[in-house]
Parts: C-alpha cells; sequence; structure tokens
C-alpha cells in the first residue's frame, strides 16, 4: 500500500500519530474561539467545586480568569497550562474539546480519510470526514484539514457547488498563509470545472494577492496558481493570456524539484497550444509531461495526462488513431483506481468515442459515448459534447430520426450551460449539424449563440426590431 502524504499509513498498517507539540499549542491558542474555550474553562472548574479564586490564585488575578471565561481574553500558553494543570486537564483539551489519545485517534482517522480519497475511494473519504466534523470544534486546524479532504473529495465525485461553499467556509474563518493560498487554488479550479469562470479568475486575482504579500513567487504554490488561473482564461477564450502564464509557469517550473509541478506545467502549456490550434507543439509539450510523470511515478495525473495524449492525437493532421487509442485504453483502468473526477474519466470515454468513429466504427463509438453519460453527472458541456457526437454517428449512418433525437438532447444541455469559449465551439458545431438535418431556422440561433457565447454582442444600430425566437426543439422532436 502506498503511504499517504500526510498520513501513518504503509504495508497495511497505521503508525501512532504524532504526539501533540507546543507550535501545535500555540497555533491552536491563536485560532481558538475564545468563548468556547472559556466555557470549557468553567465546565471543569464547575465540575470539581471550584472557586475562580482557586484555580487563578498565584497564577493570575481572579478578575483576568473571569474575562477569560467570558470570553474576554485570550490565554497565553503558560497560562493555559496552568490553568489546565488545576483543573486537572490538558491544554489539549482545553483547546479543542479533545484528550491527546483522542486527538490522536482524530489524526489517524484524518490519514485514513486522505488515503480513501487519494485511492479514488471517495465515499469512504467522505463517511470519514463527516463523522470526525461532528466531533471538532470548527475554530481547530484538525476541522480545516477535515473539511479540505472533504471538499477534495466532493469535488472528486463532481459535486462542485458543495466542494466550492466547503471552500468558501474555510475561508471565511481564520485561515491564512501557504494553507489559504492551497484553497483559494482549489476553489479557483472548482469554479472553472463547474463553468464559472468569472468567479475562477477573481479567485485567483485574491490568491496571487496574497502570494505577493507573502514573498512567494516561484514557488511551487504560486506556480499552481498560475496554471489554475491560466486555464479560466483559456476556457474564457483570452488563449493568448493563458499562453503567456503558462510560459511564466514553465521558466519557474523548470526550476523546482518537485517532478508534479513540473509536468503539470508542461501539461497545461500543451492544452494551451492545442486551443490555439498548435497541435504538433501540443503533443510535443504532453509527452514532455508524460515522460516526467511516468518517471515520478505519479498514477492519477499520468492517466489524466494520457487522456490529454490521446485526445491531441486525434485532432493532428492526418489523426493519429491508434497512437491515441493505446494511450487512452492505459488511463482508462488508472484513473478508475486513482481517484480521479467524474469529469476526467467522461473526458477520456469521450475521446475513446471519438477515435472510434475515426475509424468507422459506428457501433463501438455509440457504445463508448453512452459509456461518457454514465460518468458526466452535472457537466452540461460535456453532456451537450456527447450528444453531439451520437448526432454524428446518427447522421453517419442515415438514421435522421436518430440524429434529431440525439441533437434535441444536445439542446437541452446547452441552454443550462453557460457562455465561454467551449459552450460557442459546441453551439457553432451543433448549427452545423442542425443544418445537416434540415433543421435550418435552429441552426441559425445556435450558430447566433455561438456567437453571444464568444463575447459578440448586437449593435444596437443594426439590431432588427424583430424580437429573438429561442432555440426550439419542436422541429427536431419528429
Amino acid at each position: 500500500m502506498t503511504r499517504s502524504r500526510r498520513g501513518g499509513v504503509e504495508n497495511g498498517s497505521v503508525e501512532a500519530a504524532e504526539a501533540p507539540d507546543p507550535t501545535d499549542l500555540t497555533e491552536a491558542i491563536a485560532s481558538v474561539d475564545v468563548t468556547q474555550l472559556g466555557a470549557r474553562i468553567r465546565r471543569a472548574r464547575r465540575t470539581l467545586c471550584l472557586k475562580q479564586s482557586d484555580v487563578a490564585a498565584g497564577l493570575i488575578s481572579t478578575a483576568y480568569l473571569s474575562r477569560i471565561e467570558s470570553g474576554q481574553r485570550r490565554p497565553d500558553l503558560r497560562v493555559l497550562r496552568g490553568i489546565a494543570e488545576r483543573l486537572r486537564t490538558t491544554p489539549h483539551e482545553l483547546l479543542l474539546g479533545l484528550s491527546p489519545k483522542e486527538w490522536s485517534s482524530v489524526r489517524v482517522e484524518l490519514d485514513w480519510a486522505h488515503l480513501a480519497l487519494r485511492t479514488g475511494d471517495t465515499p469512504g473519504a467522505l463517511s470519514r470526514t463527516d463523522a470526525l466534523l461532528g466531533q471538532l470544534p470548527p475554530e481547530s486546524a484538525l476541522y480545516r484539514r477535515a473539511t479540505l479532504i472533504r471538499a477534495l473529495a466532493l469535488e472528486a465525485e463532481g459535486r462542485y457547488d458543495d466542494a466550492a461553499a466547503a471552500l468558501e467556509g474555510l475561508l471565511d474563518g481564520a485561515l491564512d498563509g501557504v494553507a489559504a493560498i492551497d484553497v483559494l487554488t482549489a476553489l479557483s479550479r472548482i469554479y472553472r470545472r463547474s463553468g464559472e469562470l468569472g468567479r475562477a479568475m477573481e479567485v485567483g486575482a485574491r490568491a496571487d494577492q496574497r502570494i505577493g504579500s507573502l514573498g512567494l513567487r516561484g514557488t511551487p504554490e504560486a506556480v499552481k496558481l498560475i496554471l489554475t488561473v491560466a486555464a479560466a482564461h483559456s476556457e474564457s477564450g483570452d488563449v493568448g493570456y493563458a499562453a503567456r502564464l503558462c510560459r511564466k509557469a514553465l521558466k519557474h517550473a523548470d526550476a523546482l524539484r518537485s517532478a508534479d509541478e513540473k509536468a503539470i506545467s508542461y501539461w497545461n502549456a500543451s492544452v494551451i497550444e492545442s486551443r490555439r490550434g498548435c497541435h504538433a507543439e501540443a503533443v510535443t509539450l504532453a509527452q514532455k509531461a508524460l515522460h516526467i510523470l511516468d518517471d515520478a511515478d505519479s498514477t492519477r495525473n499520468t492517466a489524466r495526462l494520457r487522456t490529454r495524449l490521446g485526445a491531441l492525437y486525434l485532432r493532428v493532421d492526418p489523426p493519429r488513431v491508434e497512437d491515441a487509442l493505446a494511450q487512452l485504453r492505459q488511463a482508462e483502468p488508472e484513473l478508475l483506481t486513482s481517484g480521479a473526477a467524474p469529469a476526467d474519466l467522461a473526458d477520456n470515454r469521450l475521446a475513446q468515442a471519438r477515435a472510434h468513429f475515426l475509424r468507422g466504427h459506428a457501433s463501438r463509438a455509440a457504445t463508448e459515448a453512452r459509456r461518457v453519460l454514465e460518468v458526466v453527472e452535472d457537466s452540461p458541456l460535456a453532456t451537450a459534447e456527447t450528444y453531439l457526437l451520437l448526432g454524428q454517428i446518427a447522421l453517419g449512418g442515415d438514421d435522421f430520426p436518430g440524429a434529431q433525437a440525439m441533437l434535441q438532447q444536445a439542446i437541452l444541455a446547452l441552454e443550462t450551460a453557460g457562455a465561454d469559449r467551449r459552450a460557442a465551439q459546441l453551439w457553432f458545431d451543433l448549427g452545423g449539424l442542425l443544418l445537416s438535418v434540415g433543421c435550418a431556422e435552429d441552426a441559425l440561433q445556435a450558430f447566433q449563440r455561438a456567437g453571444v457565447s464568444s463575447g459578440l454582442r448586437t449593435n444596437a444600430a443594426t439590431t432588427s426590431t424583430r424580437p429573438e425566437r429561442p432555440v426550439s426543439t419542436e422541429a427536431l422532436s419528429g
């Protein structure tokens, strides 16, 4: 069994969690809710039938203890240790509501939850973190770690709204430093995946400000953030700026020791070059990233990159279909066993479906496309893209009713999608297919929606007085 990055799991056994240390106590004192701390001190004192003067004698004034108990003062470590000793408890129990033994048990449970997430057992990660969050005080570092693991598990399940809400909740609390940057970067990525590109870029800007204020330019955290923000700009259609950001990240990444950071930099640069239409350069960058990840034995990232490389092979001229299928088939089981998000699995299966379609194997292509719909969940763009391919397959077999039915589903999916570069391309592709099945008016509406999604707007001086007709699905229903 592989070892968790933070965990105590090796060779199937659980190692003892680290003992509490003064650094942990200092951090806990700084972040604890003083009202809850005061209430615990008061409750422990009353349980022992002690007066405030009994606890305070020779340590602090009775008045100061009273203010601590009422949540008006935050004790330092020396005072808290003295209070804990007289109350026959520990500073950890007063700060966290947990004894040292319970605290260690929670650490081990969190390690198991993290391991479950990294090995693809998202239900296991969620059940463990849900149980822990009911025990831990919200102001504790353990609570924040459990919340982060839970949010990443929700993201892996495609529950982007719930994941974003959990991360926003963390940012509302006492979170700063590198931890806040990591949370902001994850939040930007989740907003992008859910189609909220404006929020993705705004959150990225917040994280960049923190990186600058902390002097962390050029660090792995900064590189990861640059790449995340570049992806959002690329999705919004600003591919040139996204490419410049990726080149900036590549300069920093080559100086890093982390293989993952280097590979991800080349990977994202490959994505941007592909969107610019430079597919041969994109393949070269993707291959370089794959070699780095293979050497580092990073299963999930390697599988995602194999999917990206397979999709790129289908875009070069002429398409390298067999090379694409080799990468995609190798990646799918790796995705299934490494905790990849449903969106990653959907990308893989959709690329496999396209590869079979290009080979002329329509039946196999349709089967693979329907497998996409099993995992695509709440992604309207991926759903629309899948139905578009199914429409193409039906059209290629002269099945016009079948093609119309698939295009109807694509329209319904795109109606719920946002407006970005990917949506614009899908609307444009849909328009072309609608023309092929004789739905000229609906094709015109689809082309107009493509323009709107790409940022085009009608000039007021040339606007017709005729009201805009929404895309109709009636002509496709039979």
